[in-house]
């Protein structure tokens, strides 16, 4: 599966890249919490 990625939402270049769907079932079943607030996300 081709997924793209970057440091954040406001990236303005992506990396793309090739990941097995078991390493992406694996990589999205833990959630990563940071302590920025709403307003900060905004």
């Amino acid at each position: 599966m081709k997924i793209s990625y970057g440091n954040s939402r406001m990236d303005k270049k992506w990396k793309n890249s090739d990941i097995s769907w078991d390493d992406f079932c694996t990589r999205v079943s833990s959630t990563l919490r940071t302590t920025e607030t709403v307003e900060e996300y905004r």
